[in-house]
This record gives C-alpha cells, structure tokens and sequence, in this order.
C-alpha cells in the first residue's frame, strides 16, 4: 500500500506542475515531457522492486524447501 501512496502523490504533483507549465509558460511542452520520463522512471522503480520482492520470497521458500529435505 506504501507504494501506492507514494505513486499517487507523486502523479498528482506531476499532475499540477503539468498544468502549471500549460498555463503560464512557454516551455510547457519540455516540462511535460519531463513529467512524463519521471513518471515513467517511479513506475519502472515500483515495478523492478516488487519483482525483487517476489523473487526474494520464492528464494526463500526454495531454501526452506531444501532444509527440510535434508
């Protein structure tokens, strides 16, 4: 649930620099772009870090598996 939260606050403030930069700058196309490549940069991080998490989980029970076979 951490995660979530952490993904959501984050968007929401891309969110509001997004419209920001829409109304009252000239450059609102790089800052949006830039809104996005980090956006893009947290989903990565969330994704690569739940995979390790699952990983981490699976590598366990596997060593528990072969603890108890011998």
């Amino acid at each position: 649930m951490r995660r979530e939260t952490i993904f959501l606050g984050f968007f929401s403030l891309l969110l509001a620099l997004g419209f920001d930069a829409l109304c009252h700058d000239s450059h609102a196309g790089i800052i949006i772009w830039l809104a996005c490549v980090a956006l893009w940069g947290v989903c990565t991080t969330l994704t690569l870090s739940e995979v390790i998490s699952r990983q981490r989980r699976e590598l366990a029970e596997l060593r528990s598996q072969l603890s108890k076979q011998d």
